[in-house]
């Protein structure tokens, strides 16, 4: 049983909460390690195979490391090594989940798996991030619920691809990215040279929404991730040439192995009307920016773009490149989660893939200014990096998965995911829903000991399970309780037909445990 889906989901509703943390001994059963006896230098320094020479010792598989494969494999699980002996041949691993014995067990290299420790912690609200200004726009996402588990975009590259960056190499808001050496390359297409930072200030309010870092005033979506800052727009001019800076631009990220793009940037017109384009042509990959688009995706890269803010003007769609098919386009809402009515729609009748994909705050959205203040602007230029944060922490917390799988998951946990739309995609992400998406296997398990039937459904919902069940629990994707009852029987039927269609999660708990499952009704 899942119980600890059950802990997840109900610390949403906690201002404060204790969270265990479990210490498991893994032991392996043999060494097979990458390394060799006849090359103890691999592994040893010259003063220790010295000292076992005087001893007359002889070096054997003791000394030999524990082998990499067996570790990465286990790093899988999303587990973290806290110690390691190729003495023993063990590790020491700590996770929040209260068993990963069948995880492990199924490996013929692990021994045996062993409880050694709990360590439970009280978190506090002043043991969060003080996000300042930006707290109702994180917390709409649910960022701050992998920013608690401690998923803050570290290890992640991120190439934020705009106008200019001025004044951020001398705002303090920004001054961690240096002295913690996040900063990994600059680089402006346009002139061939290293970033000035005085080109332009809206690729700093789009960095902002990402790393702005200080708390109290104003802490962004994924504070630790590395940056690539990258310049391909002429904010003086408007001329195609600018789209073959920015597919210089991706080219350089697929190059240096970047996994996470942000573009805030998009074309439709330009100064000279005759290589304008047209709405009716911007399929999902009509042009050579939305191809370019399309094949980093392809070379796994996770591109988030703006949809662009013509949402009131005739033009009204989405521009290039947010119309490319392999992008995950942001449109915009407002903080109560309205469609912000500048944020450009969909292009059905042209473009057969979904556009936009999500939405995150554009309208009223808070960001940190050129000049060190913090300030109220508009676009979907600044919901993009919102959700590029959200897959930062995401990609942190599962590095395993795939651009496409962490799409779906986004996609999958949005709110509006059961009937998504031109205006706001899916809806607005919840990095919570996405991390449970991972960690439960799509809230479904094949093995589940309930059955939920019909679903999806319109009205009555039949619950069995071969023990009786004495609470069922219903959530909505935002974790807030809908109903609760203590049926205490083995068949329990359920009247949905007063609900809003959507995404619910029914936890049921009988007496070996909770065990949660993903109803749809319609």
């Amino acid at each position: 049983m899942t119980k600890w889906l059950c802990i997840l989901l109900t610390i949403a509703f906690y201002s404060s909460f204790s969270q265990t943390e479990y210490h498991y001994l893994v032991t392996f059963k043999n060494k097979s390690s990458n390394y060799s006896l006849s090359s103890p230098e691999d592994y040893l320094s010259t003063k220790s195979i010295n000292r076992r020479a005087d001893y007359q010792i002889e070096i054997d598989s003791v000394d030999l490391p524990i082998n990499t494969a067996y570790i990465n494999s286990i790093q899988q699980h999303q587990l973290a090594i806290q110690a390691k002996s190729k003495w023993h041949n063990c590790i020491v691993v700590s996770t929040i989940y209260e068993t990963v014995s069948d995880s492990l067990d199924a490996y013929n290299f692990v021994e045996s798996v062993e409880l050694i420790g709990e360590i439970v912690s009280n978190k506090k609200n002043n043991d969060k991030l003080d996000y300042g200004s930006n707290e109702q726009q994180i917390e709409l996402v649910s960022i701050n619920f992998g920013h608690n588990l401690g998923y803050t975009g570290n290890g992640i590259e991120i190439a934020v691809i705009d106008a200019g960056f001025s004044g951020l190499s001398t705002n303090s808001f920004f001054d961690s990215l240096y002295i913690n050496n996040q900063v990994q390359s600059t680089y402006n297409f346009i002139t061939n040279q290293p970033i000035s930072y005085s080109a332009h200030n809206h690729g700093t309010n789009v960095a902002s929404v990402l790393c702005a870092n200080v708390s109290g005033s104003y802490v962004g979506a994924a504070p630790s991730s590395k940056y690539h800052l990258l310049v391909s727009e002429d904010a003086n001019q408007e001329n195609k040439i600018e789209e073959f800076h920015l597919i210089e631009a991706l080219e350089y990220c697929d190059s240096a192995g970047i996994e996470l793009i942000n573009i805030s940037l998009g074309y439709s017109k330009f100064d000279d009307e005759r290589f304008s384009h047209e709405k009716q042509e911007l399929t999902g990959d009509s042009t050579l920016l939305a191809k370019a688009c399309n094949i980093a995706w392809r070379n796994g890269a996770f591109i988030v773009t703006s949809a662009g803010n013509s949402g009131s003007s005739s033009w009204g769609v989405v521009t290039v490149p947010a119309n490319a098919d392999s992008v995950f386009t942001v449109g915009a809402v407002d903080i109560n989660e309205q469609y912000a009515y500048f944020s450009s729609k969909g292009n059905p009748a042209v473009n057969s893939t979904l556009k936009p994909n999500v939405v995150g705050v554009g309208k009223y959205v808070y960001i940190v200014k050129e000049d060190g203040t913090v300030g109220i602007s508009n676009g979907t230029s600044f919901s993009a990096p919102q959700v590029t944060g959200l897959v930062s922490c995401l990609m942190e917390a599962f590095p395993g998965k795939k651009n496409w799988e962490l799409k779906e998951a986004i996609e999958y946990s949005s709110h509006n995911s059961i009937t998504p739309d031109s205006l706001i995609g899916h809806g607005i992400p919840n990095f919570e829903n996405a991390y449970l998406y991972f960690k439960n296997d799509k809230f479904s398990k094949d093995t589940t000991e309930v059955t939920v039937y019909p679903n999806p459904t319109s009205g009555v919902l039949t619950i069995t399970n071969h023990l009786p069940i004495k609470e069922i629990v219903l959530f909505d994707t935002r974790g807030k309780q809908i109903m609760r009852s203590f049926p205490g029987f083995e068949i329990v039927k359920l009247n949905l037909t007063h609900l809003s269609s959507g995404i619910y999660f029914l936890q049921t708990n009988d007496e070996k445990g909770e065990e949660v499952v993903k109803v749809e009704v319609q």
